[in-house]
């Protein structure tokens, strides 16, 4: 009886095997590609920050007729920090921005004092001001609808050194700048 025995529980475990089905493991959810996150743009001071072609793109807001940079500046500028730092080979073109509200000459002085700000905050925090070129846009009043987008600051990564040129004159201009003093 025991070779019987063995010969039926055997047959018995065959059977359940190939009784057995193999439950196909569940397909792999499909990836999908994250929105790019868009941050709304504040209606006083405040920062934005951008990826583009890349590289970190900061975009520093101010209240109307102000030019004093928003308390969180050190933490919103760090990618640009850091992305220069490994980046020697590259530079930040700061541009002020202003809205077409009120007298030109104010604006323009005001545009220019919001770029020093930056520029002198971005020094502050280790930025070498060799690493920095303040550009005049074509037109520093923005004309978009809203009066807070155009009230701003765009901080800028570019490749290559800053001109020379540039460099001499706007070293001469931190001692004279009104937010340095």
């Amino acid at each position: 009886y025991l070779p019987l025995a063995v010969l039926v529980l055997g047959g018995l475990g065959i059977l359940s095997l190939l009784g057995r089905k193999e439950v196909p493991a569940p397909a792999p959810a499909p990836v999908v590609a994250a929105a790019p996150v868009v941050e709304a743009i504040p209606e006083g001071a405040g920062i934005t920050t951008a990826v583009v072609d890349g590289k970190p793109m900061v975009s520093v807001y101010f209240d109307t007729a102000k030019y004093d940079i928003y308390p969180n500046f050190e933490a919103r500028t760090e990618a640009v920090r850091t992305y220069l730092a490994a980046h020697p080979d590259t530079h930040v073109q700061i541009s002020g921005f202003n809205d077409p509200r009120g007298d030109a000459a104010f604006n323009a002085e005001l545009s220019k004092n919001r770029a020093f700000a930056v520029r002198d905050g971005l020094a502050k925090l280790g930025v070498p001001v060799a690493m920095m070129d303040l550009v005049k846009p074509a037109d520093n009043t923005d004309t978009t609808d809203s009066y807070a987008v155009a009230r701003r600051v765009d901080i800028t990564i570019v490749d290559g050194p800053v001109p020379a040129a540039e460099v001499a004159s706007e070293s001469a201009e931190v001692a004279a700048s009104p937010v340095a003093q």
